[in-house]
């Protein structure tokens, strides 16, 4: 139970540590605002103490965030928001019902840089339905806690698409979707570390208006190099289709 304690304080800490950083707070100033030392603060963010009810409500009064919002990525089930299509066993988890993950990449024209995010798979036999969770823009994937945005909801599996439907739990307007061609379909997933194409899809509010970014989804990490990022652009066989169809359409040859 000890190293549990240890292991939610640590993730508390660092959603704390993060916002203060997005927010331009200075420990020190966080530290005076709430009337605990820089030391006790820095602690509290490196998970080596764990910090009270009433600190939290604090500490989440000057993040300008809701308490729960800092505890929410450390206890969440991952559990989805509640849809009336019913789960469909198809090929892709026909052998592999038990939790699983797949790996996401895209390319952010506005940070100048590839995106990484885990898709966390857990199908659910009884209930009939898949749930999953978004740990979008991830350090490192050994650290999908310490992700930039967090989406609860449920895939829905086809035979030849895949969905995956998402709310932010902390913004019931935050919603995304993932639509993706079944990797089965396309015959790829003998090979794990072959990847899959999808678009991404969503609302941005820098700038503030809809959006659809492509993405390259994996059952096992890739190599992110000039191939995966000559992927992820945009190419302009892409703008040729979108300015002839005036949709944007993915050409699974490219992949």
């Amino acid at each position: 139970m000890a190293t549990e304690n240890v292991s939610v304080s640590a993730r508390i800490g660092n959603h704390i540590r993060r916002l203060r950083k997005e927010k331009e707070i200075t420990i020190e100033a966080l530290a005076s605002s709430i009337q605990k030392s820089a030391s006790t603060v820095s602690k509290y963010e490196n998970g080596m103490i764990s910090i009270d009810l009433d600190t939290l409500v604090d500490i989440a009064r000057v993040l300008n965030v809701e308490p729960q919002h800092l505890v929410a990525l450390a206890t969440t089930d991952s559990s989805g928001q509640s849809f009336d299509e019913s789960y469909n066993y198809d090929t892709f988890f026909r052998n592999r019902l038990q939790p699983s993950k797949v790996f996401m990449y895209q390319y952010d024209g506005r940070i100048k840089r590839v995106v990484k995010s885990i898709l966390d798979i857990v199908p659910n036999e009884q209930e009939k339905e898949i749930k999953c969770s978004l740990h979008l823009d991830v350090p490192d994937f050994a650290d999908a806690d310490l992700c930039r945005y967090f989406y609860t909801g449920k895939m829905f599996s086809y035979d030849t698409i895949i969905y995956f439907l998402m709310t932010n739990p902390f913004n019931p307007c935050g919603r995304i979707s993932i639509c993706a061609v079944n990797p089965y379909y396309l015959q790829h997933l003998e090979q794990k570390e072959t990847k899959f194409y999808g678009l991404f899809s969503g609302f941005s509010f820098r700038p503030f208006t809809p959006f659809s970014s492509k993405v390259i989804l994996s059952l096992s990490p890739l190599h992110e190099d000039e191939d995966l990022m000559e992927n992820l652009t945009l190419s302009k066989d892409d703008f040729k289709s979108f300015k002839k169809y005036n949709f944007m359409l993915l050409d699974p040859e490219e992949y």
